[in-house]
């Protein structure tokens, strides 16, 4: 959907939040050094606000798409649609537009998914005991 962060780094720099970008010996879920940590948090702070937000944005819908049919796919649509009624003024108007979009497909979906779910599926594990209620 959207991009991995980027900042004004050197290219070398991995991009924050993706794994995939990470050096070869580095493995996932390994601590982090010291000095590893530091240059986490420089690179978070110095990064654009904008930038952050598209990722969050990204994380959500990609995990409101991934969970489809369970109640907590509405709690994921429900955030990201709150996160840009909140700071859609600080990303450009073509990606506020695609995410607007993006929620109506996702939740056009979910109303599906939850349809074919509810035909006789038990709740899945860790899924939300109850059905999240609409932001006010």
């Amino acid at each position: 959907m959207m991009t991995g962060m980027s900042t004004d780094s050197t290219d070398d720099d991995q991009h924050l939040g993706d794994p995939t970008t990470a050096d070869d010996d580095q493995h996932l879920g390994e601590p982090t050094t010291a000095d590893e940590t530091t240059e986490i948090l420089r690179r978070l702070r110095s990064a654009p606000a904008d930038e952050l937000v598209t990722e969050l944005i990204s994380t959500l819908l990609s995990t409101a798409h991934v969970k489809l049919g369970r109640r907590d796919a509405r709690l994921f649509i429900d955030l990201c649609a709150l996160m840009v009624g909140h700071a859609g003024r600080y990303l450009p108007d073509e990606l506020s537009a695609q995410v607007d979009s993006t929620l109506g497909q996702l939740r056009f979906a979910q109303v599906s998914a939850e349809s074919e779910v509810a035909a006789g599926a038990e709740p899945e594990l860790n899924d939300l005991s109850q059905v999240p209620s609409p932001p006010a």
